[in-house]
């Protein structure tokens, strides 16, 4: 009974970091640090419900009325052979939404983060057939490395954030060892990409 009521409070305490460390709240949040002292107050709300409104919004009605119908098994989408269907769902959002922050003049740094994104999505898609990458642990490394560039504390942060993340999606059983920790270096790849790409 005590080692059922400690795994229990472990996998509770293993709940946390996998919801705050989600890519919907991760990436509002690395877009909102990283403008904060860059475009004014209005402006930066506005990038920022453009954003939710264009990206965030969409697949997470998308997730929950597909979780609500059967459709998905659970929010996370853990069941690889359902996975496609999430990705081909994000990267239209992601094109859509594009085109949207490029007719906005949004700044370069969201156009060039949106692309990235984009481009992750792609390759991670490729990859499903033979391994269930972490979203998760990709987008926290990835916002890690964008935050580099705006202040080494927030991103020593996101870098707290993603081994909390990894061991959270590893004690919930959404993904092993392997599946994190590919995740998380396609996600620094693409941070270290955007760093070359805006350091100018």
């Amino acid at each position: 009974m005590r080692l059922c009521g400690k795994t229990a409070r472990v996998v509770a305490a293993a709940r946390c970091p996998s919801l705050f460390g989600h890519p919907f709240v991760l990436l509002p949040a690395t877009l909102t640090l990283a403008l904060l002292r860059r475009v004014p107050p209005a402006r930066l709300i506005l990038i920022v419900a453009t954003f939710l409104l264009a990206i965030v919004l969409p697949l997470v009605v998308l997730i929950w009325r597909n979780v609500a119908r059967g459709k998905w098994s659970d929010t996370d989408v853990s069941d690889k052979a359902q996975r496609p269907q999430l990705y081909l769902a994000s990267i239209a959002v992601l094109v859509c939404s594009i085109a949207v922050f490029w007719i906005l003049r949004l700044p370069r740094p969201v156009i060039v983060g949106s692309v990235i994104s984009l481009l992750l999505l792609v390759v991670t898609k490729g990859i499903t057939a033979r391994s269930k990458l972490s979203m998760h642990s990709m987008f926290a490394a990835f916002c890690s490395l964008i935050l580099l560039a705006v202040n080494a504390g927030f991103s020593f942060a996101f870098v707290v954030v993603l081994i909390a993340v990894g061991w959270s999606r590893i004690t919930l059983r959404r993904h092993t060892i392997g599946q994190v920790a590919l995740g998380a270096f396609a996600g620094a790849v693409a941070g270290a990409t955007f760093l070359l790409l805006t350091k100018h």
